[in-house]
């Protein structure tokens, strides 16, 4: 015998699958974001995709110009595992339970706070260096502080969102 909430009816097949590949998706980008990149025998000396925005600028070529690169695109993300997180948490399609909600939205924040350079002050963070990071970790803390909201965005729009910043 089926018994059928009336809060939360049957969740089609589609939304059933989708609904568990969405988070671990992030969780797995987060994973290979957080691992290293540049590996070493010497542990010190691995550099990880967390470390790779702040080690590119200490770089010689970089420093004397010859390569132009633009330092933020290395935490991209971040902002898009984030962002990701806030806008597919409280999605009433998906019918996420709040212990999963809950873990969407530590790992919106988790994410976005590791925008934050390794020694910041609210007035370094001011400066035209990290202008740019700061916008992005106001965006995306505002995105999990509004995420319920942000629920109540079109579908189609959100998946273009997170898909664009997949792809991105």
């Amino acid at each position: 015998m089926t018994v059928v909430v009336a809060d939360r009816p049957a969740a089609p097949r589609r939304w059933t699958i989708l609904r568990w590949l969405l988070p671990a998706t992030i969780l797995l980008a987060l994973a290979g974001y957080f691992g290293p990149w540049i590996g070493h025998r010497v542990a010190g000396l691995v550099v990880m995709g967390l470390d790779l925005g702040e080690y590119v600028k200490f770089l010689t070529p970089v420093r004397a110009g010859q390569i132009a690169l633009w330092r933020e695109g290395f935490y991209l993300p971040l902002v898009v595992a984030s962002l990701s997180a806030s806008l597919i948490a409280f999605r009433r399609e998906l019918r996420y339970p709040w212990v999963v909600r809950g873990l969407l939205l530590a790992t919106a924040i988790v994410a976005a706070l590791n925008l934050l350079p390794p020694a910041w002050t609210p007035q370094r963070m001011l400066t035209d260096e990290f202008r740019q990071q700061a916008a992005a970790l106001a965006i995306c803390l505002a995105a999990m502080a509004f995420s319920p909201l942000l629920a109540l965005l079109p579908r189609r729009l959100v998946a273009v969102l997170v898909a664009a910043g997949a792809l991105g």
